[in-house]
């Protein structure tokens, strides 16, 4: 997607330089995720173009001017101390582009290499957007998305926290569970629950935040009762096993958001957009096996977070949804031609379509896998969101 210059033009002019990232306090701005989407599905130019005059695409976003006084780079303060701050978002989008250019040599792949790691165990913040942004960046290779993506994820940085570094691996891998079982686990913690139904929460830090600050060791134990997949050795593992792991990961959070029984979880929706994303940012990490293992750890505490503030929904059977019988006999070339038949659904709808359209036919999917994703792409398309709190 680099040489099309269509994309990149319009992904250019609708950057953040003319709508901030976020809107309404605390929703995000999906232009960028959404015009790489519909261009991965086919979109035409003159779809790109009509995409961002949708009403329903562009007026509720915000311009920057409103935002200017924090973003005056004599008085905002340094990079160090805006992590998660969730303030002068311009001057940190400064920062990544002058790192683009002055250290890493303008490498897209040099700069995520070196600045992700160190803020991966916040992607959490801002329900997982920052790492959104920052995949559809990537896979675009536009440079202005990509340094988006970063200061976002260190505006909204939520770190986990734990008693080890997330670079140790203890346990991780020895698990015997499918992840609905655990998630069933974590479901019947009659201590979790307690602590969660105690209510100490406030609107800066909300049950995914409080189960990061206080929780994140029991996320960690929840997650090392995960089995990965036979052929994964986590003391052995090279780049393609790596890739083909994400993939896996990218199966688990499609199979809790189709099989949730809140029909399109608005929330867990984010998890099967992120973990595409996710995926997308691998290659730069490259042989940094550390720091791809602590990514999928941390997305997959992510997940959990995510099911928990979701009030712990319980999971139906495949076969038992409409969308699964519809998907049986549906190509994915007639999915796609009705996602585009129309530019002003919600933005989510696009990239879930996207997404898992891209991983049945980038990893040649099993027929199961395959119809599992045609099911999520299906509710995407035809339900509304639905959450349980």
């Amino acid at each position: 997607m680099e040489h099309d210059e269509p994309l990149q033009k319009v992904l250019n002019e609708n950057s953040t330089k003319k709508y901030y990232i976020q809107w309404d306090g605390f929703k995000v701005n999906h232009t960028a995720h959404s015009l790489v989407a519909i261009r991965r599905l086919g979109a035409t130019d003159a779809q790109l173009a009509q995409f961002v005059k949708e009403p329903r695409q562009i007026n509720h976003l915000l311009k920057p001017e409103v935002f200017a006084a924090e973003n005056d780079p004599l008085t905002a303060g340094s990079p160090a101390s805006l992590l998660g701050a969730k303030t002068s978002y311009y001057v940190l989008v400064d920062y990544y582009e002058k790192l683009l250019q002055q250290k890493y040599g303008c490498s897209l792949q040099r700069l995520i290499a070196g600045e992700l790691p160190s803020m991966m165990d916040g992607i959490l913040g801002a329900a997982l957007h920052g790492i959104i942004q920052l995949g559809y960046g990537y896979v675009a290779r536009n440079p202005r998305v990509v340094v988006e993506g970063l200061a976002e994820i260190h505006f909204s940085h939520f770190p986990l926290k734990v008693s080890l570094p997330l670079s140790t691996l203890g346990d991780f891998g020895q698990g015997q569970l499918d992840i609905l079982t655990v998630l069933k686990q974590v479901k019947a913690d009659e201590d979790l629950q307690k602590f969660l139904s105690a209510g100490n929460f406030t609107k800066e830090l909300g049950k995914r935040g409080v189960v990061f600050t206080y929780k994140g060791d029991l996320m960690i134990d929840y997650i090392n009762k995960v089995k990965l997949p036979d052929w994964f050795d986590v003391s052995s593992a090279d780049e393609e096993q790596l890739y083909r792991l994400m993939d896996w990961v990218f199966a688990c959070a499609t199979t809790v958001y189709t099989l949730a029984e809140q029909k399109n979880n608005f929330f867990l929706l984010h998890g099967v957009t992120a973990a595409w994303c996710v995926r997308q940012v691998l290659p730069p990490l490259g042989k940094q096996t550390a720091d791809v293992l602590s990514a999928v750890r941390v997305f997959l505490c992510s997940l959990l977070a995510v099911y928990i503030s979701e009030g712990c929904p319980g999971f139906c059977e495949l076969s038992a949804l409409p969308e699964s019988g519809t998907a049986a006999a549906r190509s994915w070339e007639s999915i796609v031609v009705e996602t585009l038949s129309s530019l002003g659904r919600d933005a989510h709808a696009y990239k879930v379509v996207q997404v898992c359209h891209d991983m049945d036919v980038a990893t040649g999917s099993s027929k199961e896998t395959s119809h599992l994703y045609k099911t999520a792409a299906l509710i995407s398309l035809g339900s509304p969101y639905s959450r349980l709190h």
